[in-house]
């Protein structure tokens, strides 16, 4: 199995149900949802070039929005109810109350409840986790601790590879912030690097 973003969450809860010879991973997540979100959401403005004093102001409010949201539960509606001082944040972020990013906010209410490092944990498959450098969705670090933590139970199986010069579209950019610029731009080249790091791999799990 190959999950790639969203995709990389649904790969360890499907290997924890056992199976599955080796589930690989790409641009994806190993921390809770709501850490994830806050820790994307920094990471985006200051390559946005936001003032880091204004990103750390900003924080505080999507922390706290975040927390009732996908901790609590609640709908953006009964989150502006019950907590008003938040309701204009929680407006921009939610403007039409029901979707979080063009997804229905339940599915991400949904992931936050899950534990994806404990799935990770009962699985017995080969583990590949894969970060493009260029990747602005997402952290190297997540990805090393996938791999780290897999290792640690079941020694030799799961890898960490880093793809160079490669964002989270599979496109090749000379940084992160060059991927955040040109995300939207028609044009960009495909670095094939992908298909050759997922075929080594197959073939030596399947041999």
């Amino acid at each position: 199995v190959f999950g790639h973003s969203m995709g990389g969450c649904f790969g360890p809860l499907l290997a924890q149900e056992g199976g599955l010879a080796g589930v690989s991973v790409y641009g994806t997540l190993a921390k809770t949802w709501v850490e994830y979100m806050l820790e994307n959401s920094r990471r985006q403005s200051l390559l946005a070039g936001a003032k880091p004093g204004a990103v750390d102001a900003d924080m505080r409010g999507e922390a706290a929005i975040a927390h009732l949201i996908y901790n609590e539960g609640l709908s953006p509606a009964e989150a502006k109810e019950k907590h008003p001082k938040w309701a204009e944040a929680i407006q921009a972020s939610y403007p039409d109350g029901k979707t979080y990013s063009g997804v229905g906010i339940k599915f991400f209410q949904q992931l936050a409840t899950k534990n994806l490092m404990g799935a990770w944990e009962k699985s017995n498959s080969k583990v590949l986790a894969i970060y493009a450098e260029n990747d602005f969705l997402c952290c190297r670090e997540d990805h090393e601790f996938i791999a780290s933590t897999v290792n640690a139970l079941r020694p030799g199986t799961a890898e960490f590879r880093l793809l160079e010069n490669t964002d989270h579209g599979f496109s090749e950019t000379t940084s992160q912030r060059d991927s955040q610029q040109r995300w939207t731009q028609p044009g960009k080249k495909f670095n094939p690097e992908i298909i050759t790091v997922l075929t080594d791999w197959l073939k030596k799990i399947l041999a």
